[in-house]
């Protein structure tokens, strides 16, 4: 008697990938909405009012109208690759800093590459995603 057995562990592999990357790429989402709210950021240019009333002073947090932190569309996740977008207008300005037509500097207020690890920003954790794909990888790979 002869009994053949095959592993598609390509397949295995590939899927476990996918499932780990669309659970990293949600929990790197939440993370960077976190980093929105966190009052980490410093703010040179005086105390504001908010939209609420509430007057912000320095260090700061992102959100005014909460426009910016609602504009985000979630992952768009393709396989092994997804995209994160805010699509308010003034969002690459938040985040990379900008010149005002009068002059005046906003400062930049990395929040997604803190959260990456990629820029420094005190009081933001960065989150290591590579140990959360491996983990959900192997979760993922054995539990198939």
């Amino acid at each position: 008697m002869r009994i053949r057995f095959t592993v598609d562990y390509r397949g295995k592999a590939r899927r476990a990938s996918e499932q780990a990357a669309a659970a990293v790429f949600q929990i790197l989402n939440a993370r960077f909405q976190a980093a929105l709210t966190r009052p980490v950021y410093d703010w040179d240019l005086g105390n504001t009012i908010r939209s609420n009333g509430q007057v912000a002073g320095s260090p700061r947090n992102i959100v005014d109208t909460g426009l910016l932190r609602q504009s985000n569309t979630g992952p768009i996740i393709k396989g092994l690759r997804a995209e994160f977008r805010w699509t308010a207008p003034y969002s690459v300005a938040v985040h990379e800093g900008a010149r005002l037509v009068n002059g005046t500097l906003l400062p930049a207020r990395p929040w997604t590459s803190a959260v990456l690890g990629t820029e420094v920003v005190e009081g933001i954790e960065p989150f290591d995603y590579r140990k959360a794909f491996k983990d959900a990888w192997l979760k993922a790979f054995n539990a198939s």
